[in-house]
């Protein structure tokens, strides 16, 4: 059982999960929840890697938009194909944030259903959570919800938060030295101030300074001014791909963040609209079977910068891309002739 609440007991449960990984041994509940995405994406990329079913029918992936808990129950009762095991991924369902509010006879037929399958299914619960820090959110995973409980109780509740600077300054450290790159306190703070506390985002900033420096050991100030993304233009491609994958909540959610760190709508938007233009002139080179390199010359920018376009680009089309830029601009004209209010430009981009 795992639950943490402190950055230092986080590491040491962190650690006992990999060592748990490392001996191939997978708990049959895991109940990861919080705001560093990093950790999230790392538990579960793991779980399934460490799961591998060759077969490729012991495994499902459940999401708001086709999670029925009926059919839900009867997939975890079902038994595995060929296999001893089978894997269930549920990702950001409401039924399981608020387990207080939710119809009592579902989780207590829920919690009937995980429990006659426990010995032939390992059960994994994501819920990703970006701006409710306060006290509720906490207990919404303690004693009024019963599910979070049960894995409490029979496997693994861990609350993946962001971590303190301190924490962080340290695996920026350990990341450029695993690289044999040496980065002092000073420079790693900097670099922190400057991109946010989010440690995917901070372990991408550091992959692109190391990139940039070659055969350069020290990072020096000028490395790091030369490469790094600053906040706003990392958050906007964050939010970009929230756009693009349709999830809207996450998307609302980070745009608000935006707006409450002093950010502007038009500014926002202007900052979309150029990289709806380059995703676009992107997706048409890559339309033509140009290489990251090629389309890194031919648009005059970095590697790094290409290679983030085409990434974001591998489930867009030019007709999507085209639509969600023309809907910007139009959005944008009519703020500047006050037909449409700043609040309101955000949320009018959905509809």
């Amino acid at each position: 059982m795992y639950n943490t609440d402190k950055n230092t007991n986080l590491l040491d449960e962190l650690k006992a999960i990999k060592k748990d990984f490392r001996e191939k041994n997978l708990k049959p509940f895991y109940f990861l929840y919080g705001d560093e995405d990093y950790f999230i994406d790392e538990i579960s990329d793991n779980i399934i890697k460490v799961f591998n079913d060759e077969t490729g029918l012991n495994f499902k992936e459940y999401k708001d938009d086709n999670f029925n808990i009926d059919e839900v129950i009867k997939y975890i009762i079902s038994f595995p194909i060929v296999n001893e095991k089978k894997i269930i991924l549920i990702k950001d369902v409401p039924f399981f944030k608020n387990v207080a509010k939710t119809d009592s006879k579902s989780v207590e037929k829920f919690l009937e259903a995980i429990k006659e399958g426990s010995e032939y299914n390992v059960l994994v619960i994501i819920i990703h959570n970006s701006n409710d820090k306060d006290a509720k959110y906490q207990k919404r995973f303690g004693k009024e919800n019963k599910i979070a409980i049960f894995f409490k109780e029979n496997g693994v509740l861990i609350d993946l938060h962001r971590l303190d600077e301190a924490t962080l300054n340290k695996y920026i450290v350990s990341r450029f030295s695993k690289s044999k790159k040496e980065i002092d306190k000073v420079e790693s703070a900097y670099i922190i101030r400057n991109s946010g506390t989010n440690l995917k985002n901070l372990y991408n900033e550091c992959d692109k300074i190391i990139a940039y420096m070659g055969d350069k050991v020290k990072v020096e100030r000028a490395d790091i001014d030369v490469v790094i993304t600053k906040n706003i233009d990392d958050n906007i491609f964050n939010l970009i791909n929230l756009i693009n994958n349709n999830k809207m909540e996450e998307a609302i959610v980070l745009y608000g963040d935006l707006i409450s760190a002093g950010e502007k709508p038009r500014d926002i938007f202007t900052v979309l609209s150029i990289n709806y233009k380059n995703l676009l002139i992107a997706k048409d080179y890559m339309d033509k079977s140009k290489s990251q390199n090629e389309i890194a010359k031919l648009m005059g920018i970095e590697t790094w910068q290409a290679n983030r376009l085409v990434t974001a680009n591998k489930y867009t089309t030019k007709e999507s891309l085209a639509s969600k830029l023309h809907r910007i601009t139009d959005l944008s004209m009519k703020r500047f002739t006050s037909e449409v209010s700043e609040d309101m430009l955000f949320e009018l981009l959905y509809y």
